[in-house]
């Protein structure tokens, strides 16, 4: 399990959790099938059918959140980032009070380059959830992409903090972060970056251990995916590791060996992930720099 993606993420945060009360209609339970093909033709990477799909659910059912959030999924699949954004942008208003929309729309913002709206977005879900390491995590993100590397940092200290019990995953990945912005900022990250000896999660463990020093390039790419239990996971795996050594190549100078990791990266990822704009970010700052 990498860091969660916008695909995957709809399942850890629960937007599927977003119900209505009452008993269903004929036309509900017209749409309820037609989002359950939907969301069979979305797994199965049938893009435009799954919008289809989620548009006659829609015109069915136009007040179930659900529909909106998974459109918008589809719709970022297919790097339509501002139909993703409108699609989230009517899943918080039919909920305005629930912070999953707000992260959603927040991603989207991100992915299409408007950091300033995907920082207030992040910050609304913290508000309306400030004990969920998610959105401080997501939050530390976004600011590590404006290259505010402070409140990044605070950002994946309080995920680590919130996140230890709940969700060391999370935790681990918080950590991790800090570490690599702790270093960019010239700051001790031993503690981070060193301290992952009790560690369950297997990949995260490897990624601490190669950004620690333990692990040279060639055997932590090596170490990626060679566990996964399936190809996507095994692709992501990757993807992270390459974007992971990018980031080590760029703190130590190597701006051709960084460009080449982050290019690597973002071929390996898919639309709706989030290091994919992650690795997209780096390598627009080194072609500036350079």
């Amino acid at each position: 399990m990498q860091l969660p993606s916008l695909f995957r993420l709809v399942g850890a945060v629960g937007v599927g959790a977003l119900i209505l009360a009452g008993a269903p209609t004929l036309s509900a339970q017209t749409a309820t099938s037609l989002k359950a093909s939907g969301l069979a033709k979305l797994k199965g990477g049938s893009l435009d059918d799954a919008i289809a799909d989620f548009t006659s659910a829609i015109a069915l059912n136009p007040t179930d959140p659900t529909l909106y959030a998974n459109r918008g999924m589809a719709k970022t699949g297919e790097t339509n980032y501002v139909g993703a954004v409108e699609d989230y942008t009517e899943v918080i208003t039919l909920r305005p009070n629930q912070a999953n929309g707000y992260l959603l729309r927040g991603l989207a913002n991100l992915y299409m380059g408007n950091i300033a709206g995907a920082g207030q977005d992040c910050s609304k879900a913290i508000e309306l959830e400030p004990k969920d390491a998610t959105y401080y995590l997501y939050r530390g993100l976004v600011r590590d992409c404006n290259n505010d590397q402070a409140e990044a940092i605070d950002d994946f200290a309080k995920a680590m903090e919130l996140g230890a019990k709940l969700s060391p995953l999370m935790a681990n990945y918080a950590q991790i972060y800090r570490g690599l912005d702790l270093r960019k900022t010239g700051t001790d990250a031993s503690g981070d970056l060193g301290d992952y000896a009790a560690w369950q999660n297997p990949w995260t463990k490897a990624i601490a251990g190669y950004l620690s020093g333990k692990l040279s390039d060639a055997q932590f790419l090596a170490n990626a995916g060679a566990a996964a239990k399936d190809d996507k996971t095994r692709q992501r795996e990757k993807a992270e590791a390459y974007y992971f050594t990018g980031r080590v190549h760029a703190q130590n100078g190597d701006a051709a060996g960084a460009k080449a990791a982050f290019r690597a990266s973002y071929d390996l990822q898919f639309p709706g992930d989030v290091q994919r704009r992650l690795a997209q970010v780096e390598l627009e700052r080194l072609n500036a720099a350079h």
